[in-house]
């Protein structure tokens, strides 16, 4: 078990111009990356679950357990974003991947890559995906810019945005399929980013870093 430690400094010391030292600060929060032996009782159907199917705890799993309701939100849209997908395997990943880099998230970019080249996307689509280059399969590169909009855009969608859509052969189901996957990186991207649990040695040869803001 781990716990990840949120601080700031206390009495607003910064408004003053004056600086904390790292005993002055005071620690707000504590995220904790559970294993499977200590996660709360309410979660444990579940993790026994991603375990089952993943043969590993990864640690946004691990630190979402702190929250069963979210933890199992994310279980259940995962799978019915999977079961009755209409996008393929590498659709799926590039939505995650141009989702979670638009998000500034490391830990989501590096293990949608990898789930990426498991689903069989080649190295140049994912390398393209990860820098937010033109990709040079145009079925592919409509469905990175209808992505990228939507995060950009925060779900508007101009009449021309969605012309390059449908041009690309995709349906209006298909648009409703990309939002359920954003709504999931959303939950992920953003818990990652107030948590900030390691990125998992499964993920870590894909690893990513966001440019700086």
């Amino acid at each position: 078990m781990r716990d990840i430690s949120l601080d700031r400094t206390d009495d607003c010391g910064d408004c003053l111009g004056g600086e904390r030292t790292p005993n002055e600060r005071k620690t707000i929060m504590k995220f904790t990356v559970h294993r499977r032996e200590n996660v709360p009782e309410p979660a444990r159907e579940t993790v026994s679950e991603i375990i089952d199917a993943w043969g590993f705890l990864p640690n946004l799993g691990a630190v979402m357990a702190e929250s069963p309701a979210a933890l199992d939100l994310l279980w259940a849209g995962y799978a019915a974003l999977s079961a009755k997908a209409t996008l393929s395997p590498v659709e799926q990943q590039l939505v995650c991947v141009v989702a979670s880099r638009e998000n500034g998230c490391g830990y989501r970019v590096a293990a949608h890559s990898t789930m990426a080249l498991w689903a069989k996307m080649t190295p140049g689509v994912l390398r393209a995906a990860r820098e937010g280059a033109e990709i040079d399969v145009s079925r592919l590169n409509a469905l990175r810019v209808t992505t990228e909009r939507l995060v950009r855009q925060r779900g508007w969608l101009s009449e021309a945005d969605k012309e390059v859509f449908v041009a690309a052969g995709y349906q209006p189901g298909q648009l409703l399929e990309i939002i359920g996957w954003i709504s999931m990186k959303l939950l992920t991207n953003y818990t990652n980013h107030v948590a900030d649990p390691p990125v998992d040695v499964q993920w870590s040869a894909q690893a990513w870093d966001p440019p700086a803001r």
